[in-house]
């Protein structure tokens, strides 16, 4: 029997090693870590993942309350009897529908009331603005024709003050042409050549003392009565004085006694503007439109509190009306996420399994009193199915988030104490990298400092790994394995197609990778004293 030779067995694994590298070669290129053999017992195979640039995002959960956008209440704006209601719970209203009606006699009475009052003194005092004006126009025609009593009685006594005047001038005008001719006389009477005259015509009547004396008791008498008359005429302007200053009073009493007439026509205009009692009136009117009470806004009546016969109050509400067009989920959440939070911030909702999105639409700006929360809002959009008023929802919202970091997976990250580090790939070892880490979401954590893009982390976890450990990439290794096993299969088929006929030997790898044969050794020996 024919053996295979030992020299086609060693070019069988010839050719298998020499598969191996090129494969290794070709297929590790990327990394440039092919091994050229098989990894020692050093050495340790991991796997590695590169630092990403991406978003992370921590995400919170939150309960919420299901709300209209818009809700309101009806209050009545009186008290008064409802008479009707004209809507029922579940009903929808559009704005302006009339809700109830409330009794409103007593009010109709009053505004009644309050306008025949109202006419009744306007037509009085259009009477006495009548009178006033009369009494006015007859006054003033008086004043102007001279036909006012007063008036006519003060010029009166300045006529005849004036004629007293013009008398007592006369008077004294006379007296004296009288005292001038008195004194003439006597003048002539002295004078030497008319005295002659004068003797001749008094002789054989009066002796020259007697003449004189007369003389001089005539030119007293004329002086003393210029002296009169002038205190005539001062007597007669002193009266005409008083006589205008009594036109004056007068006049001015008329003048008085207009501004008096004016003054109770102007109180008479007065007395006819009713424009406070049209206005109170017109809020009695105003008043009777919140009898018919209507809606405010379009929407489905949430709750309804009153009935007919019922005494409507402003301090109890009658219905709660709610918009359903767009709802709003409102919940409450810590200042970390408040701080975190701006409106058009996106949310997600969840409810009966289903989930859909939400927008922020109104940020509280204080915390309330118990416990500090702040209450934000988002809008329900698209939501499968109505929500009912006061329902509660899962409102998923960010708590915190980073656009644009670098992360790794959290479980590659190890903890010296309080120092996070991790294990990269450098040159056939392991190296400890240490990092500043800032938020996770619990998948993957972001990185500060401590890594770049392109580094090799090791994600492998092997207790015997440390800074300097030995380690093959798994990538390299998985090389390694598939160019053994290319060349197992080459160097097999080689084996079978150059076997001896007849030959029973069998070519296959062992657990290295390499082509062995099924023949003994006493086979290969006999084959190879031929071979000689």
């Amino acid at each position: 029997m024919k053996k295979t030779s030992t020299k086609r067995i060693f070019a069988i694994a010839a050719v298998g090693v020499a598969a191996i590298v090129g494969i290794g070669v070709m297929t590790g290129a990327a990394s440039n870590k092919t091994p050229a053999e098989e990894p020692t017992e050093r050495q340790i195979i991991v796997e590695t993942v590169s630092p990403k640039t991406e978003d992370i995002v921590i995400m919170g959960e939150y309960i919420g309350t299901v709300e209209p956008n818009r809700q309101v209440t009806v209050y009545p704006k009186v008290s008064a009897e409802v008479l009707s209601v004209n809507y029922n719970v579940g009903d929808t209203v559009q704005a302006g529908d009339i809700l109830f009606e409330l009794d409103s006699k007593a009010l109709q009475t009053s505004i009644s009331q309050n306008q025949a009052a109202v006419a009744s003194a306007q037509a009085k005092a259009q009477q006495n603005l009548a009178i006033a004006q009369n009494n006015l126009a007859t006054q003033e025609f008086n004043a102007e024709n001279g036909y006012d009593s007063t008036l006519k009685s003060a010029q009166t006594a300045i006529d005849n003050a004036q004629a007293a005047v013009d008398s007592a001038e006369n008077r004294l005008q006379t007296a004296n042409a009288s005292l001038s001719s008195a004194r003439r006389q006597l003048r002539e009477f002295r004078d030497d050549d008319i005295y002659p005259v004068s003797l001749a015509a008094m002789e054989g009547m009066l002796d020259e003392d007697q003449v004189k004396n007369q003389l001089r008791d005539a030119v007293i008498q004329a002086e003393l009565a210029v002296e009169a008359a002038e205190l005539g005429v001062e007597q007669a302007k002193s009266s005409l004085e008083k006589a205008k200053d009594g036109y004056k009073t007068a006049q001015v009493m008329v003048d008085e006694q207009r501004i008096s007439i004016n003054s109770q026509v102007e109180l008479a205009k007065l007395g006819t503007n009713f424009n406070d009692q049209y206005i109170a009136i017109q809020k009695l009117q105003n008043d009777l439109d919140n009898y018919t009470v209507t809606s405010p806004i379009s929407g489905i009546i949430e709750q309804c509190r009153i009935d007919p016969y019922d005494m409507a109050s402003p301090q109890t509400p009658a219905l709660v009306i709610s918009n359903k067009d767009a709802m709003v989920v409102s919940f409450q959440v810590s200042e970390t996420t408040w701080k975190n939070t701006r409106p058009g911030d996106s949310v997600e909702i969840e409810k009966d399994g289903a989930t859909w999105p939400g927008t922020v639409t109104e940020i509280s700006t204080m915390a309330g009193s118990g416990g500090g929360l702040y209450t934000i809002k988002a809008s329900v959009e698209n939501a499968p199915f109505d929500l009912p008023t006061g329902s509660f929802v899962k409102v998923w919202s960010e708590t915190q988030g980073s656009r644009g970091t670098l992360t790794i997976p959290m479980d590659t990250v190890y903890y010296d104490g309080s120092t996070p580090y991790v294990l990269i790939y450098e040159n056939g070892l392991a190296k400890k990298a240490i990092l500043e880490t800032g938020i996770s979401d619990g998948a993957n954590i972001e990185i500060l400092s401590g890594l770049r893009v392109g580094e090799l982390v090791i994600t492998t976890w092997n207790s015997a790994m440390s800074d300097g450990t030995e380690i093959v990439l798994l990538e390299d290794y998985q090389v390694f394995l598939q160019a053994e096993e290319q060349a197992a299969e080459t160097e097999t088929d080689d084996a079978q197609e150059n076997s001896f006929p007849g030959s029973e030997a069998e070519i296959h790898t062992d657990d290295s990778g390499f082509a062995v044969s099924d023949v003994g050794d006493e086979a290969l020996a006999t084959d190879s004293e031929e071979q000689q």
